[in-house]
């Protein structure tokens, strides 16, 4: 029974080091020094300790921002699974990138009005042309997830270069996609990852609106089928003067 027990437990710290190892994956950050501790699993009672070994600096910070600034997945929080896609870095990927979340967020049946609609397209826009147009390379990663009544978009690009605000002038075809996207979003940011760097931003869902009762229903359906009194014609359609 010991030994049963025994390997149950080293079992499990294996899996929860898989997990580890597969969550930094999906933020772009990788350990290669992860493992499991051997001396914890040695003795009559051993509890098994997973070693996240060493990191560079440059590492450190990646995981601090990936877990500490930034919104991530959460199985628990999600309510629908995330989305990612590949597109190539060219300009006229950014309509299709819009067409595909919005077509993604609506087959969830989340509520959408017209105005959320209108600013989760023009999120999409902002981050993809941002991602085309400064951070070069050949393709770029659009995600999008849910978690409760909080809609996140990322866009992942080549560049690790800092996100730069630039004050556009009347003239400018170009310049607004940043200042946009802090306009729009509730949250938003940006984290450097090892290919690159990752671009969010944050939406709030409206409320779903409340359901009709049956009687609420019913007394709509008559107002819309009742006759309209008829108006009495005006004097100049008969050709009346003053």
């Amino acid at each position: 029974m010991q030994i049963r027990a025994t390997a149950q437990r080293v079992r499990e710290a294996a899996a929860a080091c898989d997990e580890l190892r597969h969550a930094l994956a999906s933020a772009g950050l990788l350990l290669p020094s992860l493992h499991i501790d051997g001396g914890s699993c040695k003795g009559d009672d051993p509890r098994p300790l997973i070693d996240l070994g060493c990191c560079d600096p440059e590492t450190a910070w990646e995981i601090a921002a990936a877990f500490g600034a930034s919104p991530q997945l959460s199985p628990k929080e999600s309510t629908r699974p995330a989305v990612w896609f590949i597109v190539p870095a060219t300009p006229a990927e950014v309509a299709e990138s819009r067409r595909r979340v919005l077509t993604e967020v609506r087959s969830w049946d989340v509520h959408l009005d017209e105005d959320t609609t209108y600013t989760l397209e023009l999120l999409v826009s902002e981050l993809v042309s941002n991602a085309v147009i400064h951070a070069g390379g050949v393709l770029i990663t659009v995600g999008t997830y849910l978690q409760r009544n909080r809609l996140f978009v990322e866009v992942h690009d080549a560049s690790s270069q800092t996100p730069k605000i630039h004050t556009a002038g009347d003239d400018d075809e170009t310049g607004r996609g940043l200042p946009l996207v802090a306009a729009l979003a509730r949250r938003h940011g940006w984290q450097r990852t090892l290919h690159g760097k990752r671009c969010w931003a944050e939406l709030e869902l409206p409320k779903d609106p409340p359901s009709l009762t049956r009687a609420e229903i019913t007394h709509r359906t008559l107002r819309s089928i009742r006759p309209r009194p008829r108006v009495a014609d005006a004097p100049w359609q008969h050709g009346a003067t003053a």
